[in-house]
């Protein structure tokens, strides 16, 4: 056997043994790659956090259940990759109140470059909506008293990703 063969097949008892030997190590390989990609790429990509909320009006009228509201939210969209610039389209975000969506807001697409790590938007919700169901009624007059209120806000967006080079002084 020349050079070749032996890199191949390190075992020189037989083709099977240095087959699986080639495999294993191929398989290696893989699983080294992965881990590098998958270090660059976490999952922590973005983490979004709530900076603040104004909430100047939000009021039931008790006959129709209808929701009076005026509601804007804060949130710090955090990049933990400095090498990747990121551009938002499609941004929605929806006010729930007792798992009724009462309010939809569209925010205007915007762009994340790489040397900007947090950026804060504010989704504002104005205007009214009829609650469905006494229960949800109940418990305003409740949180009325208490003064404290259970508005979930959800968002969604589309990304585009764009990695840039790394530039290293030397």
């Amino acid at each position: 056997m020349g050079a070749g063969g032996e890199v191949c097949y390190p075992c020189r008892r037989s083709a099977v043994c240095g087959v699986a030997s080639c495999v294993v190590a191929g398989m290696g390989c893989v699983l080294v790659v992965a881990m590098v990609v998958y270090l660059m790429f976490r999952p922590n990509l973005l983490h979004a956090t709530a900076a603040g909320a104004e909430l100047s009006t939000f009021s039931l009228a008790l006959k129709e259940w209808t929701l009076s509201y005026n509601l804007s939210v804060g949130v710090d969209l955090t990049r933990h990759n400095a090498r990747l610039a990121l551009r938002y389209h499609s941004i929605a975000a929806d006010a729930y109140y007792h798992d009724q969506r009462f309010a939809h807001a569209l925010l205007p697409d915007f762009s994340q470059p790489a040397s900007t790590n947090t950026t804060r938007i504010t989704p504002s919700f104005q205007g009214r909506h009829q609650l469905l169901g006494g229960l949800a009624a109940a418990a305003f007059r409740r949180e009325d008293t208490e003064g404290i209120y259970s508005i979930h806000v959800t968002m969604a967006a589309k990304t585009e990703i764009k990695l840039t080079p790394c530039h290293t002084p030397i």
